[in-house]
């Protein structure tokens, strides 16, 4: 019984979900058959399940357990697959959760300028898919003709825009023109329309919901980004059923990061997410409604047994320039001085390369953090992502204050 010795058992609404952490490989077996592993593990006799504990142990014996050696040892060299673009710190909002604090009275701005170089160099070092957030991206200067030229670029150019939706129907002429099936416009829905008013100012949910309509009539989609708080947690199968009603194609959930006007607000607990999240995600799949964080999250679960997961895409594919013209780890830590990569001017492909915040966070894994093989899920959840652990304790790895939201998801989503 060498290896079903191996085998962690957790649980979700009674039902046993195995997983031996290293290899990693799960299963999630009949009551039955649960109840004899159980019992084997215990007593350490395979006879107590016949010739189908045996055959788990054959079976089982197939996989490589070598303990991870971090991912710096299996990953060759960096590649731009995504590139992120805070394009400024001006907002027609001031919303109360804000990680920048934007509002229309902060002016910086990327120089537009440096923002076509990077655009052009991006698209010669590969990389094809284009991230707009800040502040408000439609107060950018000419900021259509810039989602235009990014899909003249090349043929599969796609731009993905962050958006208050405030300011979509005045722009509609420029979006127009848009290849639909390349543009992508994420439109904040933080609550039913009490709620996003009261995290987002007076009047915000109508004007968003008149302008949603009118990019919808124009022939364009939308998906929804919820900002999870303590004051829509337990909303979110509500806020769900809203966006579907609305007619927004798929829903982001976006995690809290104690940042800007956030700074002061804790994270919501685990056990206080996963149910109002697991709710939501049964309504949506109903209807053939995306989540795509837990898309993201079966993604990872449901691929070939052995595929470990190790951190994020930060530093390897993906990078943010921010509206100062440097460049940082991702769009969350955009102004964090002690993670500034270095100007955009010099090159993406040299930055990217060549800065020693961008090698040390390569050179991370989650091997590093001393308590991750106490976590039976972490080559499957990835260990959490670097940059809230950054952001929670100064550190790229082990904290995460998500990594049991994660974990709690995986389970309940395999069973």
């Amino acid at each position: 019984m060498n290896r079903i010795k191996h085998l962690h058992r957790l649980e979700h609404d009674g039902l046993g979900f195995w997983v031996d952490p290293l290899v990693p490989y799960w299963f999630v077996p009949a009551s039955g058959f649960d109840r004899l592993l159980q019992q084997a593990r215990t007593t350490g006799d395979l006879s107590v399940g016949g010739e189908e504990l045996h055959r788990l142990e054959r079976d089982l014996g197939r996989f490589d357990r070598t303990p991870h050696p971090g991912r710096a040892r299996l990953l060759e060299r960096p590649e731009l697959r995504e590139l992120w673009f805070h394009l400024t710190d001006t907002c027609n909002l001031s919303c109360g959760h804000c990680l920048f604090s934007a509002s229309p009275a902060r002016r910086s701005s990327l120089d537009p300028v440096l923002l076509d170089r990077c655009l052009d160099e991006a698209v010669s070092l590969g990389c094809r898919l284009f991230y707009f957030t800040g502040g408000e991206p439609f107060v950018y200067l000419r900021f259509t003709r810039i989602l235009a030229r990014v899909q003249n670029l090349a043929p599969d150019t796609h731009a993905v825009v962050l958006t208050n939706g405030l300011l979509l129907a005045e722009n509609l002429a420029g979006l127009a023109g848009l290849d639909p099936a390349r543009l992508h416009l994420q439109l904040s829905l933080d609550g039913l329309a009490e709620t996003h008013d009261r995290l987002r100012g007076r009047g915000s949910f109508s004007r968003m919901a008149d302008n949603l309509a009118a990019v919808r009539a124009a022939g364009l989609g939308a998906t929804a980004a919820v900002a999870v708080n303590r004051a829509n947690v337990d909303q979110l199968p509500q806020i769900c059923q809203l966006a579907m009603e609305m007619g927004f194609s798929a829903i982001h959930l976006m995690l809290h990061f104690a940042r800007g006007k956030g700074r002061d607000q804790e994270p919501v607990p685990a056990d206080d997410m996963v149910g109002p999240i697991l709710a939501a995600w049964r309504l949506c799949r109903d209807r053939g409604v995306m989540i795509d964080n837990l898309e993201g999250l079966r993604a990872q679960l449901f691929t070939l047994p052995g595929t470990r997961h190790d951190l994020s895409n930060m530093g390897w594919e993906s990078m943010a320039v921010g509206p100062d013209g440097r460049v940082y780890p991702s769009p969350a830590l955009v102004r964090m001085e002690e993670l500034d990569c270095g100007p955009a001017a010099d090159g993406l492909d040299r930055v990217l390369r060549r800065s020693p915040v961008l090698e040390k966070i390569r050179n991370c894994s989650l091997v590093d953090d001393p308590g991750w093989r106490q976590r039976p899920l972490e080559l499957l959840t990835g260990g959490g992502d670097p940059d809230h652990s950054w952001v929670a304790a100064g550190v790229f790895v082990g904290h995460d204050p998500y990594r049991e939201l994660y974990e709690h998801l995986m389970v309940a989503l395999a069973v």
